[in-house]
């Protein structure tokens, strides 16, 4: 629980900073992009998705080592699928910054099997740190 807020902590950090900076005008003079609304939903969507990315990546190392590898395989490629299925339709279909909506989505069911992993190891991690070793 530690992990996440210091990881919920420093995400809001980041945010804040862009958004002083978005606010004072420096991100405009630093970048010079014409769209600067477009790079501020990518970095918003991007911080939600890595901090869902470093959830569901403390939750597989946690399977890692208990010997486990098989558990961590099936979050990344359930997490894969899903971002290529909204991804694909979303970039495609509507324009390139919804990509960033896929990432969240597959961010989220990245965490959502790796959390459900890791609660089934927890059941019996005196059974798996045993078989570890």
């Amino acid at each position: 629980m530690t992990y996440l807020a210091i990881l919920a902590g420093g995400s809001a950090v980041a945010y804040l900073l862009f958004q002083v900076a978005w606010s004072a005008g420096l991100l405009n003079r630093w970048l010079q992009i014409s769209d600067l609304n477009t790079a501020a939903f990518l970095f918003r969507a991007s911080l939600i998705a890595y901090c869902l990315l470093g959830w569901s990546s403390f939750n597989c190392m946690f399977a890692m080592t208990m010997g486990r590898p098989r558990q961590p395989l099936q979050a990344v490629l359930a997490g894969i699928v899903a971002l290529l299925a909204v991804g694909i339709p979303l970039s495609l279909g509507l324009h390139y910054r919804y990509a960033a909506l896929a990432f969240i989505a597959g961010m989220a069911v990245f965490v959502w099997v790796s959390t459900r992993s890791t609660q089934q190891l927890l059941w019996s991690a005196d059974y798996y740190y045993f078989s570890s070793f």
